[in-house]
């Protein structure tokens, strides 16, 4: 698959967001090989203004912002605005390409992302969450709130499969991180997780369900896209990334010894939260020379 083919894209709503976004597309346009020329989309929600900083940087770099709405009353919701984001990002995709590639704008590109293009026999590639928290146990009955879920996104109980936390190694029904997912956007699957966002918090008793834990309010987001995974996607469709990909930096002091990884240049893709800002992170995970330079450029350079 031809770099044309595929987009990349996150949300940007703030400065720090802003920054993250720069060296993400930084990363793919240096590290990305054959995908390094891919369309590049940041997603601004419509009450957020760019700096002229990143209208510098977005230029230099040949990202693509657009910018879009989403009701009011989604705005309270945590991490909502991302799942509007990526199903207008999809849209956008539909039309240039046959390969959208969502991800986080705290995220880099390491190496070359080839592990993410999707063969004919997948619609979605993404990673099980890294650790249980509202998961569903897959040797447990179904919660109430896993169950609303379930429900108003119109999920088959028959379609529920297990998978294994990435960090805690917990066995839970199918429940994705929202951070990397990979879709051919024909299937429209990023668009209905907006839309399922939409439906669960317009029903009767999700209120309550809210007010209840509040872990349920954090990850809702996540549980919509599960649950709208499940509904629109057969299992054998789904591709779920080695540990490599989608690696979460911030949380690799977590990771069971044999499933950490030695270096950060064996890492494709990954997540990072805040991990780059600790001036002695190599001594937590190994990088090469010219890795560690890159990073020290282009992230948190007033401590190198």
């Amino acid at each position: 698959m031809s770099a044309s083919a595929v987009s990349f894209a996150c949300m940007v709503d703030s400065d720090e967001a802003e920054k993250q976004a720069a060296a993400l597309s930084r990363s793919i346009r240096d590290f990305g090989g054959a995908l390094r020329a891919s369309q590049l989309i940041a997603m601004r929600p419509k009450t957020s203004r760019p700096s002229r900083t990143w209208n510098t940087l977005k230029d230099d770099l040949q990202v693509i912002e657009k910018v879009f709405t989403m009701e009011e009353e989604l705005t309270t919701l945590p991490f909502a605005a991302k799942a509007v984001a990526a199903g207008h990002a999809e849209s956008l995709a539909a039309e240039n390409g046959d390969l959208l590639v969502w991800m986080d704008s705290g995220s880099l590109v390491l190496k070359e992302p080839a592990e993410l293009l999707l063969d004919d026999d997948h619609v979605l590639g993404c990673s099980p969450v890294d650790h249980m928290l509202i998961g569903s146990p897959f040797s447990e009955p179904v919660d109430t709130f896993w169950e609303h879920i379930y429900r108003a996104c119109g999920v088959s109980h028959s379609s529920v499969f297990p998978v294994t936390t990435v960090v805690d190694r917990r066995e839970i029904r199918a429940y994705f991180n929202a951070g990397l997912l990979v879709v051919k956007p024909q299937r429209g699957i990023l668009r209905a997780w907006g839309e399922n966002i939409r439906t669960i918090c317009n029903g009767a008793d999700m209120k309550g369900l809210l007010n209840g834990n509040p872990l349920h309010r954090v990850f809702l987001h996540q549980a919509a896209l599960a649950a709208t995974i499940l509904a629109r996607v057969d299992r054998s469709e789904i591709l779920l990334f080695p540990p490599r990909i989608n690696y979460p930096l911030h949380m690799h002091a977590d990771h069971p010894a044999n499933r950490a990884t030695k270096t950060l240049d064996d890492v494709v893709t990954c997540r990072y939260e805040g991990f780059f800002a600790h001036g002695d992170w190599a001594r937590t995970i190994p990088a090469s020379n010219a890795l560690q330079a890159w990073i020290r450029t282009h992230l948190y350079p007033a401590n190198s």
